[in-house]
């Protein structure tokens, strides 16, 4: 996914020698809470409500847009993969441009994302990501009937969840399906231990975002954004794996 699939291309801008009431009008048409600042095609800054509040308290009300507005975000091609979008959102505001020649092409903001890249969603695809690459791995190896050769303490986690929660039948895949998600990546290391700790701990980061994605109300902009990072940075890691090796 690239940034010229999530952003919007219907921009509304103001000129920047537009007055500060003609630019405050078409914030609260639109309930913008930041507009692109122009000359001719090209954006020059950003309008922001912080901008309008501090000309307001300062009793520059009659200073051009142009005069008012602030430094531009980090201006992306159309071709930037979400991951560089993602990093450019955390250092602008939650606003990015776009630009395609200069010109401006649309605006992709923190909800623009969002809209693609659900969390929750993203959560429960990189867990079922990292069951398949783990069960495939260990069935390469092992053949079917492959889950004996599981780690002894990590196998008897996810029996005890089986005799509790099913009774549909105690196959590899069966078995795998009540692992809880700590106990997924600890599986995992075992087959790939050529991962480094740092990349280990990133995917505990995920789990624990699995955890709070039910809250999501009550997280943060910035939470969000590194929840949606971390999900992708993984997915990316588990659907390129190098050929996985089992430990004997």
């Amino acid at each position: 996914m690239y940034a010229a699939d999530l952003m919007t291309r219907q921009v509304r801008t103001v000129p920047s020698d537009s007055d500060l009431a003609a630019a405050v009008r078409i914030m609260d048409e639109g309930g913008f809470h930041q507009v692109p600042v122009m000359e001719a095609d090209r954006p020059i800054g950003l309008l922001t409500d912080h901008g309008v509040r501090r000309a307001l308290l300062e009793g520059r009300t009659a200073a051009s847009v142009g005069e008012l507005a602030s430094a531009l975000p980090c201006l992306l091609g159309p071709e930037a993969p979400l991951s560089e979008v993602l990093l450019a959102l955390q250092a602008a505001d939650s606003l990015l441009i776009v630009a395609e020649n200069g010109r401006l092409a649309g605006i992709i903001t923190y909800w623009d994302v969002l809209r693609v890249a659900r969390p929750s969603l993203l959560v429960a695809e990189v867990e079922l990501l990292l069951r398949k690459v783990v069960a495939e791995a260990y069935s390469e190896q092992y053949g079917p009937d492959w889950w004996p050769h599981v780690r002894p303490d990590l196998r008897s986690r996810a029996e005890e969840e089986h005799r509790r929660d099913a009774r549909e039948g105690n196959s590899a895949e069966h078995m795998l399906g009540h692992t809880s998600f700590w106990s997924l990546i600890e599986i995992f290391k075992e087959i790939r231990p050529d991962v480094p700790d740092d990349r280990i701990q990133s995917f505990h980061k995920v789990r624990e975002w699995r955890n709070q994605v039910a809250h999501l109300y009550l997280m943060s902009e910035a939470e969000v954004t590194a929840l949606v990072r971390d999900c992708l940075a993984m997915r990316d890691f588990l659907e390129a794996p190098p050929s996985p090796t089992c430990s004997p």
